[in-house]
């Protein structure tokens, strides 16, 4: 997704809040991030949780992950309903790692 899009998509909607995009740097560089966003029914999406493959390990992302559920505790602290759709077999075992399961 480019900026553009991600800005339409995102950014632009009422529910978008700044806060709830995730940075991790390394010595000014980003080596992770994701984004959580409340869909039309107020269940969080961890959308865009990436990290750098010179980086990548399951801590990485787990602690991304942390930060993101953190965040949705504080913006709704009874829902325990969170979607993350994983981009390949490494997230989805780090999803099952932390006791997420699959619908």
């Amino acid at each position: 997704m480019d900026h553009k899009a991600l800005k339409e998509t995102y950014a632009d909607n009422e529910k978008f809040d700044p806060l709830g995009f995730f940075f991790v740097t390394y010595r000014s560089n980003t080596i992770g991030h994701c984004l959580i966003f409340p869909d039309n029914d107020d269940r969080y999406w961890i959308k865009f949780l990436c990290a750098d493959k010179a980086y990548r390990e399951k801590e990485l992302e787990k602690a991304i992950i942390g930060l993101a559920i953190e965040y949705m505790n504080t913006q709704k602290p009874d829902s325990d309903i969170l979607y993350i759709r994983p981009f390949d077999e490494f997230q989805k075992e780090v999803i099952q790692e932390i006791g997420f399961e699959e619908e």
